[in-house]
């Protein structure tokens, strides 16, 4: 639903709270549960006992704690400001605080609104992009949730990457592949379920805008789930898969190239006789799969 919501409106506009964890204070008892023990190097005095006063990154109730007082921050003092304080309760995850307007003058006056709410809880904003920032073409695209966002152009793009190899620690072992390189340079000579449906889950696409793509994924899964019923997740794949794994990789690199309009209501839809575009969808399907569009 947040994603689904930078592209409500005309314009839109994200901000990252700084140090968000660490702007929340602690109850009194619960600062006791991490203590600090400080001899400064010298092991043969007694320690200087500290404890941490804030909710503390990797603590697992810390998302909760923050973004419940965020939220009650919203909404204890954002009566003043009902839209500033609408987003800053629905329209935010973890640090990431979204919001759009129609036009530019009242999406900068939400951003001086929701700094406004926010302040008032010990929070601050260290950063905020916005539709029609220039783009630093020396660096990496900004993202907003997880996507690429070319404020310049108002424009989306998935963050297309391969890794064939598992996560050790929450990190891969080995380098992404560059697909620019041919497949068969870089797909392993054994391929796996497993290794097909770890490719296939990394691709990010919270708004299912590569439906159409990763579809092929899928398929392929099904059909050596029907038609080798014996083969396990860790069984070596014949090589006919492979060639058709490789077709997939093909089209894989054509993908960061796509880009998609960030906004739903671009300005040709909002014409005198009507305030709003009109949703229509279609569905359709096959032997193989069915898929809707909206």
């Amino acid at each position: 639903t947040v994603t689904l919501s930078i592209r409500e409106y005309r314009y839109a506009l994200t901000k990252d709270l700084s140090k968000f964890y660490q702007r929340v204070q602690a109850n009194p008892l619960a600062q006791h549960v991490r203590r600090i023990l400080w001899r400064d190097g010298d092991t043969t005095r007694e320690p200087d006992v500290y404890v941490t006063t804030t909710v503390n990154f990797g603590d697992k109730p810390a998302g909760c704690v923050a973004i419940a007082a965020l939220r009650m921050t919203a909404a204890k003092y954002g009566d003043k400001y009902p839209d500033a304080q609408y987003f800053l309760q629905y329209r935010t995850y973890v640090d990431d605080a979204t919001a759009g307007a129609d036009t530019k003058e009242r999406l900068q006056e939400l951003s001086l609104e929701l700094e406004e709410i926010a302040a008032h809880g010990g929070f601050q904003f260290k950063e905020t992009l916005m539709s029609g920032d220039p783009v630093d073409e020396t660096a990496a695209l900004p993202k907003v949730l997880g996507l690429y966002w070319n404020t310049a152009e108002d424009k989306l793009k998935i963050d297309v990457k391969v890794n064939f190899s598992s996560k050790v620690k929450g990190a891969h072992s080995d380098p992404y592949v560059d697909l620019e390189d041919d497949p068969e340079d870089f797909v392993p000579e054994v391929i796996t379920k497993r290794l097909l449906w770890r490719v296939a889950q990394a691709q990010y696409d919270p708004l299912g805008l590569l439906c159409a793509y990763t579809i092929k994924f899928k398929l392929l899964m099904s059909n050596l789930c029907t038609e080798n019923l014996k083969v396990q997740w860790d069984d070596a794949l014949s090589p006919d898969v492979r060639r058709r794994f490789m077709a997939i990789m093909d089209d894989m690199k054509d993908l960061r190239e796509i880009s998609f309009p960030r906004s739903l209501k671009p300005p040709e839809s909002r014409g005198r006789w009507r305030s709003d575009p009109m949703l229509l969808i279609f569905g359709d399907g096959s032997t193989e799969a069915s898929c809707a569009l909206a």
